[in-house]
């Protein structure tokens, strides 16, 4: 292999590692804020998964992805 081949090589393996990650960080970013829509109703009318949900306590579960993305937002700078 030449020197120019290991570099081009290099760049596309860089450039497919990044384009997985962003798909990657998409879907998990769908995934967990769509949790909630799903996981809420069940725990509503449920009282045998845990105990009765409040208001206040939905509000919660709802937001705290938002929570961690600032939190990472301020850690990651």
């Amino acid at each position: 292999m030449t020197e120019e081949t290991e570099l081009t090589t290099a760049i596309k393996i860089k450039q497919s590692y990044l384009a997985f990650s962003g798909h990657l960080g998409a879907f998990l970013m769908a995934a967990v804020g769509t949790y909630s829509s799903t996981a809420l109703p069940s725990l509503r009318i449920d009282d045998d998964l845990g105990p009765q949900m409040t208001q206040y306590a939905e509000d919660w579960i709802a937001s705290i992805i938002f929570v961690g993305i600032a939190i990472d937002n301020c850690i990651s700078n």
